[in-house]
């Protein structure tokens, strides 16, 4: 199976912002035994918003799961950035996942 997406977005179309999203990807299935399948699957994705800060965090790409990356949890693998934990800075700071532009990743099972 192969797949090829494209997404559009532009407030002129009545959508919130500006987005471009390409995606492909491809699974093989590879019969080992009469009870066995190996599954191999690639998946290469970009994504981009004419916006100062680029797209909106909620469609950039987060990996993990047991849809992608298992052993992690869902959507925990991402790039992180320092954010103040309050308003006060005697609280400090932490790490907040910020999702990426970009993504890559193969798997075998």
């Amino acid at each position: 199976m192969h797949f090829l997406n494209v997404d559009w977005t532009d407030p002129a179309i009545g959508a919130t912002y500006d987005l471009v999203r390409m995606e492909a990807g491809t699974r093989w299935y590879v019969s080992l035994t009469n009870k066995m399948v190996l599954r191999l699957a690639a998946t290469i994705g970009w994504i981009a918003g004419s916006g100062a800060l680029g797209p909106p965090p909620f469609e950039r790409y987060y990996l993990g799961g047991v849809g992608n990356l298992r052993g992690y949890a869902l959507g925990s693998v991402s790039p992180r950035q320092q954010v103040p934990n309050s308003s006060d800075p005697t609280f400090g700071t932490g790490l907040r996942l910020v999702g990426g532009n970009k993504q890559v990743f193969f798997n075998a099972e």
